[in-house]
């Protein structure tokens, strides 16, 4: 990262400007690919129900009730919707209770197969990295949102790396937890 008054002469004010909005963007659709799993989970019934109400730590009021009991709502939709996804391990801890396995755990350590040739990778050499790279694409979409941070900037590199992480979380989790949800896997020890 840089920051703005490190002058590119190749940049315009807009460059800067929609670069200092591909953190907000990337984050808001990891925390929306997310709660749209753990709703889908959720709503698939047992037994996923059964774990987010056991993991459910506030009430919800009168109108909610009244909602999810006329079908306006899900029991997953309203959790997915009070469930705040900031940090990898905040993804880790919500998944492992509807999942019932150490999810995190489960994602670094699965074999997939390749998107460009027929060789298995998985990402337990690349743990620390993602890890990281998660934390800084959090944390920069928080300092952009909630601090004063008119002169931070995040350069191409960084664009990238974040954009790939992304990536790379979203589509291997997608795999993670519907094949297991699929086969009926969810839940026995590894």
């Amino acid at each position: 990262m840089r920051l703005l008054n490190q002058a590119n002469p190749n940049e315009t004010i807009i460059d800067k400007e929609l670069c200092r909005h591909f953190p907000i963007a990337l984050t808001a659709a990891i925390e929306g690919y997310f709660k749209q799993a753990i709703a889908d989970l959720t709503n698939l019934g047992e037994p996923y129900e059964s774990r987010v109400k056991a993991a459910i730590k506030r009430r919800p009021k009168i109108e909610v009730y009244t909602a999810i009991e006329s079908g306006e709502i899900t029991i997953g939709d309203w959790y997915a919707h009070i469930t705040s996804f900031g940090s990898m391990h905040e993804i880790d801890n919500v998944l492992t209770d509807i999942l019932a396995f150490p999810f995190l755990d489960r994602l670094l350590n699965s074999e997939f197969k390749g998107f460009f040739d027929d060789e298995n990778f998985h990402l337990r050499e690349f743990q620390q990295e993602l890890v990281d790279a998660v934390a800084e694409l959090f944390q920069t979409r928080h300092m952009l949102c909630h601090e004063f941070a008119p002169t931070i900037l995040p350069d191409i590199a960084t664009l990238l790396r974040m954009i790939t992480v992304a990536d790379i979380l979203v589509s291997l989790s997608e795999i993670i937890i519907f094949a297991e949800a699929e086969q009926g896997k969810v839940g026995t020890a590894n």
